[in-house]
């Protein structure tokens, strides 16, 4: 059985990455090859990212969430103002990961 940690970062993160790449390169005017470079992932990777072949599971989950979208939003603003520590953004992540495990129907709470 995974823990709630495993399933996000297997089955959540690739979508939260692919939201904060979206959101970096539409909202900040970023390429791809920069916003990899500030996410720390390749620019074909950011590719798969945008064209939905990777990281598309859980984003229309994600989008749905108020709170969620807002966090995406922040940690995007913070890592292009320059101001992202990994404190910071593991904070946010952790947020995103504590409001999925609240839903008692979510992909973090079903059995495996």
């Amino acid at each position: 059985m995974k823990s709630p940690c495993e399933k996000f970062v297997l089955e959540v993160m690739p979508s939260v990455r692919a939201l904060i790449a979206k959101e970096l390169i539409d909202k900040y005017a970023l390429s791809q090859t920069e916003a990899a470079k500030i996410i720390g992932i390749t620019r074909p990777a950011i590719s798969q990212y945008l064209s939905a072949r990777r990281g598309s599971k859980m984003i229309k989950q994600l989008r749905i969430n108020p709170v969620i979208r807002e966090l995406i939003s922040r940690a995007a603003s913070t890592v292009v103002k320059n101001e992202a520590t990994s404190e910071s953004i593991t904070n946010i992540i952790c947020e995103i990961c504590q409001i999925l495990k609240s839903d008692k129907h979510g992909t973090l709470n079903k059995k495996d």
